[in-house]
């Protein structure tokens, strides 16, 4: 990686402080890094209080993770369906989410970017950053 690629790569604060901001916009395109930042921070968010909520015994703590699991699960399939718009395909993919298909759902996330500028927005950051690599060579 290249000096100027770490320096246009955003924080993980970030990552997580745009995909809030975007909970209600189901346009645009996120890239496959910023996507799977945000789900980690999902996962510590609601799994890590369950977690702690078992080794500790308090209950309230558990519950504080459920709460948090489920306020931020509307930003989470935002954040899958405009990362679904990065790959070239509609949002529409994420109503099998709640179904015994949701596992493809989940192979369509882990697909790379498309290159180009698509009809879901110009090129995301990822690939922005890994065309320049290129080009610089």
């Amino acid at each position: 990686m290249t000096l100027e690629m770490a320096r246009t790569r955003p924080t993980f604060a970030a990552v997580i402080g745009e995909a809030l901001r975007k909970s209600f916009v189901g346009t645009g395109r996120m890239s496959r890094r910023d996507f799977w930042l945000f789900v980690l921070f999902w996962f510590l968010v609601s799994w890590g209080p369950l977690l702690t909520a078992t080794a500790i015994g308090q209950e309230w703590v558990g519950t504080v993770g459920v709460v948090a699991g489920i306020v931020l699960m509307f930003p989470l399939i935002s954040a899958g369906i405009r990362r679904l718009h990065d790959t070239g395909r509609s949002g529409a993919w994420c109503l099998l989410l709640p179904t015994f298909a949701s596992f493809v759902v989940l192979i369509l996330w882990t697909e790379a970017a498309q290159p180009h500028a698509n009809q879901h927005g110009p090129v995301t950051g990822s690939c922005r950053a890994g065309r320049a690599s290129r080009s610089s060579r």
